[in-house]
């Protein structure tokens, strides 16, 4: 997995920094926060999921989507959409399979950013 711009990778980092005017620093310590948090965050959807808690998947969905965003976790983000929006219409039909696929895809995110070797290489 790699970090690029290249719309079929893990992580837009390109992008990112452009967003955080090239502050490394700020990037690193945003990958940081993603890979201690997410899961947490990702746990506490899984229970507002199993409960019904509409309201509370929806706010989570939001949060791990803007979380996603920050990164530039985009496949992640969309998958958090998904839910963020089959909650706000009361739609829970698909909700155990798009929680899959956002853990999928949030757990490619970490691995990526959690791969020291490409850490180092895209700061080269």
């Amino acid at each position: 997995m790699k970090l690029t711009k290249d719309k079929d990778e893990v992580i837009h980092s390109e992008d990112v920094m452009d967003r955080l005017g090239g502050d490394e620093e700020l990037l690193i310590e945003l990958w940081q926060i993603y890979i201690s948090d997410t899961p947490k965050q990702l746990e506490i959807l899984k229970q507002a999921i199993e409960i019904n808690d509409i309201v509370l998947i929806e706010r989570q969905a939001h949060s791990l989507k803007s979380a996603s965003a920050n990164i530039g976790a985009e496949q992640a983000r969309e998958k958090a959409f998904e839910i963020e929006v089959s909650a706000r219409n009361t739609d829970l039909s698909n909700i155990y399979m798009l929680y899959e696929e956002l853990r999928h895809e949030i757990e490619k995110a970490i691995m990526a950013l959690a791969d020291q070797e490409l850490l180092k290489s895209f700061f080269v």
